[in-house]
């Protein structure tokens, strides 16, 4: 089951890297870039009633 799940989970990271548009051509460094820099006070706002 292990195996089953460690593929799926590769094939997953490797769809999301190539084909996602907010991290196709990217590295990780520069998505880990982004991800900091969201401003999460805008963000939360977003979902207040």
């Amino acid at each position: 089951i292990f195996f089953i799940f460690s593929s799926i989970s590769g094939v997953a990271i490797i769809f999301i890297a190539k084909l996602v548009a907010e991290t196709k051509g990217r590295t990780l460094e520069e998505i880990q870039a982004f991800i900091r820099d969201i401003d999460l006070h805008r963000f939360r706002d977003l979902f207040q009633y």
